[in-house]
């Protein structure tokens, strides 16, 4: 079993070190790491060819993008799985390993996510509200009332041991979720076979729901790990992810009119047929793996 772990990259080198490091840690399944840069200025390019065993590619093409980096890493073939992991994502223990296993499982599944700190529904780790014992982030912050994790800053460690109580709280549970944003995903050969390459026309994040749509629309179910958990960073050496999100869009222009365009309906979360996300699922239960 071939996987290979491709992370789109452009500036702001302190999240990617911080990428690379959690996967470098805690990826025990072999693997391929190949890095797709969409042309950093500030040294990143130089420092990811220093990374052992990694290929590093260099988008020079006309399309940019995350989306024409993902393809440009499947282009290289000869993988059974591809994880897609954004450079401000920090993994933690088993999370390779766990994702896909659910894809050999459950062979119905054509793409599967962590849970994460942002993210619709099911793939994003309960926030806020009032105290509850099951809310996992109010136990892990000791805290008894509503808390966002986009408000704490965490260290490394800390993403690192919240990654751990997810995983013990959450046995080999998985549950279906639509759409499922591509911060951290893993999908098999077989989707792309069935359904094709990301769609380049898509820049940002309406690119992530035109997957979820197409691979539903073929009858391949998404789905989240509940056990697995990944951390979208906020800020890293002093950059805010709002500001390092506004030179991206000033650089490559927003996806605005990117779903309508290719759908004529005003947005992701206004489907075409005039069904509901959840409407395109069996159920939205828990499910066990056997594993």
């Amino acid at each position: 079993m071939t996987v290979r772990v491709i992370v789109t990259t452009l500036n702001y080198l302190p999240f990617t070190k911080t990428c690379v490091r959690s996967i470098l840690e805690n990826t025990k399944t072999p693997y391929e790491l190949v890095f797709v840069d969409d042309g950093s200025t500030d040294g990143t390019v130089e420092w990811l060819k220093g990374i052992p065993n990694a290929k590093v590619l260099e988008n020079r093409r006309k399309q940019h993008g995350p989306w024409a980096g993902y393809n440009m890493a499947i282009d290289l073939g000869g993988a059974d799985y591809y994880a897609f992991v954004d450079r401000d994502m920090v993994v933690t223990p088993n999370w390779l390993r766990k994702l896909t296993s659910l894809l050999t499982e459950r062979p119905e599944v054509g793409i599967v996510s962590p849970v994460l700190n942002v993210g619709p529904g099911e793939q994003s780790l309960p926030q806020g509200g009032p105290p509850n014992s099951h809310n996992v982030v109010q136990a892990f912050l000791g805290v008894n009332h509503g808390v966002f994790l986009s408000d704490v800053h965490f260290t490394y460690e800390d993403i690192q041991r919240l990654g751990r109580m997810v995983e013990e709280r959450f046995p080999r549970q998985f549950i279906y979720n639509a759409p499922l944003w591509f911060h951290c995903v893993v999908m098999p050969h077989r989707t792309i076979e069935e359904i094709g390459k990301l769609d380049e026309s898509f820049f940002w994040c309406d690119g992530d729901c035109d997957y979820s749509y197409r691979s539903l629309q073929a009858g391949l179910l998404l789905a989240v790990r509940r056990d697995t958990y990944a951390h979208h960073l906020w800020e890293a050496e002093g950059i805010s992810v709002g500001a390092r999100e506004a030179s991206h869009y000033k650089a490559h222009n927003t996806s605005t009119g990117d779903w309508q365009r290719k759908y004529g309906t005003e947005g992701p979360f206004n489907l075409p047929d005039g069904k509901a996300w959840n409407d395109l699922l069996p159920n939205k239960d828990s499910l066990l793996l056997t594993e």
